[in-house]
């Protein structure tokens, strides 16, 4: 019994080792819908802020530029400690794309990719900020016109690119 104990407890160690040791290596902050730097109204400052868009979730794919080997995060749209923000994994140094996407609270990307390069040092964590684009109205999953009636249900949206419910 007490050597099955002390193999727990070794293969508890090594886990919470290797987690320690798996920093990330960038910072990434996101906006939604910026037409201009520094604009109030894309400032993501609540889950709220991300709700009335429809987006729930941020997906990341982080890789060298050219590269179909990526990194797959999925961060959610709004922390309350740490705001609109996600670390990503530890990634080698260099050169780096991000593809970055909003998505429904079931997963599906509402959003056309927004992408944004950064220089990852070899140690440490570098800061990087993107603009989410904001997703077409038609569809969000929100009742914009409040009608009673969403997306592709309302009869003022042509299309799932249609930017206006309202007739």
């Amino acid at each position: 019994m007490t050597r099955h104990l002390l193999l727990a407890v070794l293969s508890v160690v090594a886990l919470v080792l290797a987690a320690c040791g798996s920093e990330g290596t960038y910072e990434l902050r996101w906006t939604i819908g910026c037409k201009t730097v520094g604009q109030s109204d894309c400032q993501v400052r609540s889950m709220k802020d991300c709700s009335q868009r429809g987006i729930d979730s941020v997906e990341v794919f982080a890789g060298s530029p050219g590269s179909t080997d990526r990194e797959r995060s999925i961060f959610p749209c709004f922390s309350p400690d740490d705001g609109p923000v996600g670390r990503g994994p530890g990634l080698g140094g260099g050169e780096k794309e991000l593809t970055v996407y909003g998505l429904s609270a079931g997963g599906v990307r509402l959003t056309d990719a927004a992408l944004v390069d950064a220089q990852i040092p070899d140690e440490g964590l570098v800061e990087v900020s993107v603009d989410i684009p904001e997703p077409p109205q038609c569809r969000d999953g929100v009742d914009n016109d409040l009608d009673g009636m969403v997306d592709l249900y309302d009869t003022d949206c042509a299309d799932g690119n249609d930017t206006d419910e309202s007739s």
